[in-house]
């Protein structure tokens, strides 16, 4: 999950998130989530939409419209995509990191415990990963309403748009 700042009342309807394949995909689905904040992590479930049909499941940067909004009043939010892939036919799908930093870092967690990774609730992603990966993750949300907070990032070195509201 990774935070972004909305400083009005706005309404995602739309939701892009870059990423790469340890294979060649495809996506079966997306799993989007946004929770509220709580002291510099994910809080509680605002939305959550399951099974969200990509526009292009070949293609690893997966974009899916949300079948209804997700309100948000101004604040800080977290955002959570997972990527459906059937792992025996598709490999894996990874969320790409971004270099710029803004606002906290990225966090993850595994409720599962899969592969014997630890970080069974929410943690910063590099130390439950093992890795130094780059800050933030790449996403875009797009929607109605608010605007965009102090916190929207510039391109890096990766070419990621970690935030970006539409209004």
């Amino acid at each position: 999950a990774d935070d972004f700042v909305v400083t009005g009342d706005w309404s995602i309807d739309y939701v892009a998130v870059n990423g790469s394949w340890s294979a060649a995909g495809p996506a079966n689905g997306l799993n989007v989530f946004v929770y509220a904040d709580a002291g510099g992590a994910p809080g509680a479930e605002m939305c959550s939409y399951l099974g969200l049909t990509v526009a292009d499941p070949l293609n690893a940067n997966l974009s899916a419209d949300l079948p209804s909004t997700c309100d948000l009043t101004a604040g800080t939010y977290w955002f959570s995509a997972q990527g459906a892939v059937d792992f025996l036919v598709g490999g894996q799908w990874y969320w790409s990191d971004n270099t710029s930093a803004n606002g906290y870092e990225w966090m993850w967690q595994n409720p599962g415990g899969g592969f014997g990774i630890g970080c069974l609730t929410w943690g910063d992603g590099d130390t439950c990963l093992s890795a130094d990966y780059g800050p933030d993750l790449g996403f875009l949300l797009g929607g109605t309403g608010g605007g965009a907070g102090s916190q929207i990032p510039t391109v890096s070195t990766w070419g990621l748009v970690v935030l970006t509201l539409i209004g």
